[in-house]
């Protein structure tokens, strides 16, 4: 560790030696370039001084011609004054006309607005007209079929519903009447009006445009001018004459639209009259079947007691031949009962009889079918005598069966046919590789292969069932090939019809 300290100094003395250099240089570079930008700013002084020296001669001779240029600039204004309040007189009279016209715009909107309001008040209320008296044809229409105190109601309802929409109907007529007077008002005020302000418009703006005309022609020499505002004054004529023609066409757009709303009026008014008719007479047709209810109602109630009474006398006539009834039934159905007890004792005793002395016989004269066809390899089972077709006799491929002769099938259907009285079962299952739902529907589908195969051979098809169980019931381990061979099968089951 001591050794090391001693050689690391003149590294360190290098190091501090190279950094002064450096810095040295750094500082010689940056002298350098402060004396470049001195002498960059001193070029620059030069300059500017020049050009401050050639700003003071040409203020000298600017203000030498000062003098002449405000004499012409006094003209000039002068002139452009006179000329400014030319045109400001002409627009003037321009923007007064834009308003007049925008004022007689909006008045014309409202009234437009206010003829619209009152249409669809109307159209509103003919609306609520017809849907009321929809309403009460038929209330009506229902309580001609109802009870008297219903009848009633109704005729109480439809007098107060008449006397409302009576009501109704003079409010309305009342404020189409108010609405017609205000919008004639309105529209009267708004066309004296309008007229007024458009026949002092145009006399201020002939008057502007003869100022204009006299002003430009005396005091402006150039004809540029006066072509200008005579162009105006055109200009303003064409928009006055322009607006005119358009508040003439809105103020034959609204006496039609008003007009139209007098027609609409009246045919409301004509409307609402006949349907206070048809109600009046829809309330006197009410009556008068009210009437005839009631008396409809007293010969109905006449013709309820003298019933009343004879169904009285029927009811007790009934009951005394329900009693006799019920009394002979009672002793009917003990004797029945005890006859019935009887007769099952004795049909028991025979059944048991016949099906030991049948089991019998059956048993001495028919071997089961395993013994007496030992070609099949069959075996006796509780569900009947089963054959068990594996992969070695059936040949599937997938779950079909290879073309030509099979012996087994063959001798299966021999067999069915020497035993008409047989029915037969067949089971599909399949070993347990695969998806359930697949094998399922393998084992399904190869059972139906087989019983279409014996159905081919001649035997009838109810007769035959067919049914897959998939990895169901393996009759040996799935560990093998051997096994899964095994479990690949068919089973057909012999069912004997019962004795």
């Amino acid at each position: 560790m001591s050794e090391s300290r001693p050689s690391l100094y003149p590294r360190f003395t290098w190091i501090l030696l190279a950094v002064l250099i450096g810095v040295g240089a750094l500082g010689q570079w940056y002298i350098r370039s402060l004396h470049q930008q001195l002498a960059a700013r001193d070029a620059r002084i030069n300059e500017t001084t020049q050009q401050l020296d050639d700003t003071k001669r040409w203020l000298k001779t600017s203000t030498d011609s000062e003098q002449g240029l405000r004499a012409q600039l006094a003209a000039a204004q002068t002139q452009l004054q006179s000329t400014t309040e030319l045109h400001g007189a002409a627009a003037a009279a321009a923007a007064q006309y834009q308003q007049d016209l925008a004022a007689a715009a909006a008045r014309e909107q409202e009234l437009t607005g206010r003829v619209a309001a009152a249409d669809e008040r109307l159209t509103k209320a003919i609306a609520e007209a017809n849907t009321k008296w929809a309403e009460k044809l038929r209330i009506y229409q229902l309580g001609m079929n109802g009870t008297e105190p219903q009848r009633a109601a109704l005729i109480t309802r439809l007098e107060q519903q008449a006397s409302a929409a009576q009501t109704v109907l003079d409010r309305a007529n009342e404020q189409c009447r108010s609405e017609r007077e205000q919008a004639e008002q309105a529209r009267q005020g708004a066309e004296t009006q309008l007229t007024a302000q458009l026949a002092q418009t145009q006399h201020q703006v002939d008057e502007d445009a003869q100022a204009l005309a006299a002003d430009a022609s005396a005091k402006l020499a150039q004809e540029g001018l006066l072509a200008e505002a005579n162009g105006k004054v055109l200009a303003l004529t064409e928009e006055l004459q322009a607006g005119r023609g358009a508040l003439a066409e809105q103020q034959q757009k609204y006496e039609q639209a008003l007009a139209t709303m007098r027609i609409e009026l009246d045919q409301a008014a004509q409307t609402l009259a006949g349907v206070q008719t048809e109600l009046s007479a829809a309330v006197a047709t009410a009556t008068q079947a009210k009437q005839a209810q009631e008396q409809q109602l007293q010969t109905a109630e006449q013709r309820i007691a003298t019933l009343e009474q004879d169904l009285k006398a029927s009811a007790a006539r009934s009951e005394e031949d329900l009693a006799a009834a019920k009394r002979a039934l009672e002793e009917a159905r003990v004797e029945t009962q005890q006859t019935l007890e009887q007769v099952r004792a004795e049909a028991e005793q025979s059944k048991q009889a016949l099906a030991a002395d049948c089991a019998a016989k059956t048993a001495a004269a028919k071997p089961p079918l395993s013994t007496r066809y030992p070609g099949l390899k069959a075996q006796q089972t509780e569900r009947g005598t089963l054959i068990r077709l594996g992969e070695d006799q059936l040949h599937f491929r997938a779950a079909v069966l290879p073309k030509g002769k099979n012996p087994s099938l063959d001798r299966l259907a021999a067999l069915l046919g020497e035993q008409p009285n047989l029915t037969v079962r067949i089971e599909g299952y399949t070993d347990s590789a695969g998806e359930d739902d697949a094998n399922l529907t393998l084992s399904k589908a190869r059972a139906d292969t087989v019983r279409q195969a014996l159905i081919d051979r001649g035997v009838a098809s109810e007769r035959l069932s067919a049914e897959g169980f998939g990895k169901q019931r393996p009759i040996a381990d799935n560990a093998t090939p051997a096994d899964r061979r095994k479990n690949r099968r068919i089973e057909v089951y012999l069912i004997e019809p019962a004795l």
